[in-house]
């Protein structure tokens, strides 16, 4: 007797079949044998039903000191490519800001397909040190009020580790 069996498979980018063939492109009705009459006493036939999802596109572009992922359709999660290709805690925007110097890439997923640019090399975040010296801000940390001196000022930017604005304020005269 002869058993028929139909596998109904999606894969995105390309699939290896049964038969030791690499499939890019969908394949309906692609057959494969396996003689095992002396194991079960029946031939078995397989018939592929494939879908191949495409990759998304996970190219970026740096506009000023931040990433951008190309791909407007899919969810995104930034990596530090410096750091094991570690994800950037809540870094799932369709751009990313780094805080500071290293390598950055972006896991992009769409149509449950999911895959992850080259590494970018950030090299452009700057401390401007001389301002910096003259400066203090405290307590540190807090979630209330801060004090500084050492510095005429008329406006203030607090950024977080991830390089987000966490305050934008303008500063009284003392």
């Amino acid at each position: 007797p002869l058993e028929l069996e139909t596998e109904v498979i999606s894969a995105c980018g390309s699939f290896t079949w049964r038969d030791g063939v690499t499939y890019t492109t969908n394949s309906n009705g692609e057959t494969f044998t396996v003689e095992d009459a002396a194991i079960n006493g029946a031939d078995s036939v397989y018939t592929l039903n494939l879908t191949i999802n495409s990759l998304p596109d996970v190219t970026t572009t740096l506009v000023g000191a931040t990433l951008m992922a190309n791909n407007a359709n899919g969810t995104y999660q930034w990596l530090d490519c410096d750091n094991g290709d570690a994800e950037i805690l809540t870094e799932t925007g369709i751009g990313y800001m780094p805080s500071g110097n290293g390598n950055y890439a972006v896991e992009i997923t769409e149509n449950g397909c999911a895959d992850t640019s080259d590494c970018v090399a950030i090299l452009t975040v700057v401390i401007l040190e001389n301002a910096l010296n003259k400066l203090s801000v405290y307590p540190n940390p807090t979630n209330a009020l801060v004090s500084w001196n050492g510095v005429n000022a008329q406006t203030a930017e607090v950024y977080d580790n991830s390089g987000r604005v966490v305050l934008n304020a303008v500063l009284p005269n003392n």
